[in-house]
């Protein structure tokens, strides 16, 4: 359950146009349509990822010659 902050904070998200035409390029490129390019896709995941507040993680290369899913 939100809480009335919360329901208030998303409907003040909800009238961003930034935030809107973000979901609306995400769309296209996810449609295969419109002209959002892979930069602003890539730009897109990392403004999102900021928003949500995750934290980068350390690049950890993989090795071996055997991997079984």
């Amino acid at each position: 359950m939100l809480s009335d902050e919360e329901k208030q904070e998303l409907l003040q998200s909800a009238q961003s146009e930034k935030i809107r035409s973000d979901m609306q390029c995400l769309s296209n490129f996810k449609n295969k349509k419109g002209t959002c390019t892979v930069d602003t896709y890539i730009r897109f995941l990392t403004v999102t990822n900021a928003f949500v507040n995750h934290k980068r993680k350390k690049f950890k290369r993989i090795e071996g010659d055997c991997f079984k899913l």
